[in-house]
């Protein structure tokens, strides 16, 4: 079921653009999974996904140019254990943050079963 919603809100989205200055659209859907690929001039998204026993498994990118003319790019994996970004558009942790969880994870309460 998690399939079927992400596969349509990324078909839905491509299909929101209007045609004008599409250079690439393409999405295939099959009992295993999907690929869709979509291209403006300034801008590009691709997806993949399929089912890893009841998790969707799905990678991706995308990519834009920003108001002062520099490409952004992201690519992503989506899985049982959450989203994981990389990129040029992607920021780093701030560094009291990471301090912080740091601090969380060795001080995690002790099991007292």
């Amino acid at each position: 079921m998690k399939l079927f919603i992400v596969l349509f809100a990324l078909i839905a989205a491509a299909f929101a653009v209007s045609d004008d200055g599409i250079l690439r659209r393409e999405s295939v859907v099959t009992a295993e999974g999907f690929d869709i690929h979509l291209e403006l001039p300034d801008q590009k998204q691709d997806a993949s996904g399929h089912l890893s026993g009841e998790a969707l498994v799905q990678t991706g990118s995308y990519s834009w140019v920003d108001p002062s003319g520099e490409k952004v790019s992201i690519s992503y994996t989506a899985d049982e254990n959450g989203y994981h970004p990389s990129g040029t558009g992607v920021h780093p942790i701030p560094e009291a943050i990471a301090k912080s969880l740091a601090y969380l994870a060795s001080h995690a309460p002790k099991d007292q079963h």
